[in-house]
This record gives C-alpha cells, structure tokens and sequence, in this order.
C-alpha cells in the first residue's frame, strides 16, 4: 500500500515537473526576466513553511493537517529540484566564457551538489535527531528559518547575476 503511494507520489511530481519544464517555464521565461524564476522558488518553499508554522500554532479542527502541508512543500521541492532548479542553474552560465563556464559546472557539480546533498542530509538528520523530543512547532519554524535564509540567498544571487548580465550587455 505505501510503495503505491509513493508510486503514485513520484509519478504526479514527474508529471508535474514535465509539464512545468516544457509548457510553464519556456513561456514564462520569455514574459518575465530570469530572476523571478531564482526568487519564486524559494518563495513558493516559504509560504508553505509559514502555513505550517501557522497551522502548528493554531491546531484547531479549521486548520489543515499538518501532513498535507509537509506533504505539499515536499512536493513542491521535488517538482522544483526536477524541473525549475536545473533550468535556472544552466541560465546562470550563459554569460561566462568557455573555460569559466566549464569550471564553473565541474566545481558547482562537485562541491555544490555533492555537499548540497550529502552534507545537508547528514546536518538535517543531525538536527533531527539532537531535537528528538521537540515538538512539530520547533521543527516547523526552523523550516521557515531556513526557507526564507534561502529566499535570501536566491535574491543576493539573482541580483549579482542579472547585474553580470547587464555588465556584459554593455560590453558588447
């Protein structure tokens, strides 16, 4: 019964990032500039974080379950890993030369995804664990913490990237 859930789980995030991939983003690359796409994925990934710390705060029978709002952030994470965060992270380069551009990847490959998940899987399982008696409104916030240290991260970097963008415009 579980494996046919996260059957079905996996098969509408694949659905969903193929359809945002191929339909979604190409349109709205061409309506809105790139750094929206860098500042909405973290913004999605906070207002469900801030949801959840609301609904963990409330706890009343008009509140959502806080499953389905995990649940949810979940898979948006997984359909933005999928589809948005691949397309984003391959616009970043085109402004580079050959040999940065190609540097860049190999050290971003390597260092950036190779820590991005193995390292914060071993810090979030840390965390998890030396909290083993902290309630869902503990963890629930310090999600939020994270999302919105995220969002600003993403917008310190978009704005260094289109500001790139712009420099090279220029020169040439």
């Amino acid at each position: 019964l579980r494996s046919a859930y996260i059957g079905k789980f996996y098969g509408a995030v694949s659905a969903s990032a193929g359809i945002l991939q191929f339909a979604v983003l190409p349109i709205f690359t061409k309506r809105f500039e790139l750094k929206w796409i860098w500042r909405s994925m973290p913004l999605i990934l906070c207002i469900l974080t801030f949801l959840l710390v609301i609904n963990q705060t409330i706890k009343d029978d008009t509140s959502l379950s806080s499953l389905i709002l995990v649940g949810l952030s979940f898979f948006s994470v997984k359909v933005m890993e999928y589809s948005a965060r691949s397309y984003v992270s391959e616009m970043a380069y085109v402004t580079l030369d050959f040999e940065s551009r190609f540097v860049g990847r190999e050290v971003n490959g390597v260092i950036g995804n190779g820590f991005g998940r193995s390292g914060m899987s071993l810090m979030i399982a840390g965390l998890t664990s030396s909290y083993v008696n902290a309630d869902q409104q503990i963890l629930s916030v310090l999600s939020c913490v994270l999302s919105f240290t995220w969002l600003a991260c993403s917008y310190q970097l978009s704005n260094a990237i289109v500001h790139q963008i712009n420099r090279t415009k220029k020169e040439t």
